[in-house]
């Protein structure tokens, strides 16, 4: 059972993908989704910088609007904010303090020659995860509500 599922997301244009992901297995599961967004450029500010600490609000601001937007203004996700040089580490430890049963990605809109050479965030939050990562599939925002039929899964 998915109780608790964490939703990597930044202001990529995939990344709506893999919070649509993440609230099908929540439904499915009664499970709940932590939105952990990713800033990463705010690693080298001040924590009491005010235009830092303003900017860090607005982001949280866009990331509920588009929350609202995508999945209805009814949606009440929690928007855990990701600070970190390191985005791969700093969510596999929002997934561990969380407990977080899994973690979604949106796929990058770069596709495989993208990924490789600029690397994707699914693929490095693969490594090392401490929970199971799913990686959405591009454009999962735009179908009509989706219900998995068909699952694979990889271990290594």
């Amino acid at each position: 059972m998915l109780r608790k599922i964490i939703a990597a997301y930044n202001e990529g244009p995939d990344a709506l993908d893999g919070l649509v992901l993440a609230c099908s297995f929540a439904e499915l599961g009664g499970g709940e989704v932590l939105i952990a967004r990713v800033m990463q450029d705010l690693k080298t500010a001040n924590t009491v910088d005010r235009p830092a600490q303003l900017l860090m609000r607005e982001r949280l601001g866009q990331t509920r609007n588009a929350v609202a937007q995508t999945l209805g203004s009814e949606a009440s996700l929690e928007v855990y904010p990701v600070i970190d040089s390191s985005i791969p580490g700093a969510l596999h430890e929002v997934a561990e303090t969380e407990r977080g049963d899994l973690m979604t990605f949106g796929a990058t809109h770069l596709g495989r020659f993208g990924r490789f050479a600029l690397g994707g965030g699914a693929e490095s939050g693969l490594t090392g995860s401490p929970s199971p990562v799913a990686v959405a599939p591009h454009g999962l925002r735009d179908t009509p509500p989706w219900r998995p039929r068909v699952m694979g899964a990889a271990y290594d």
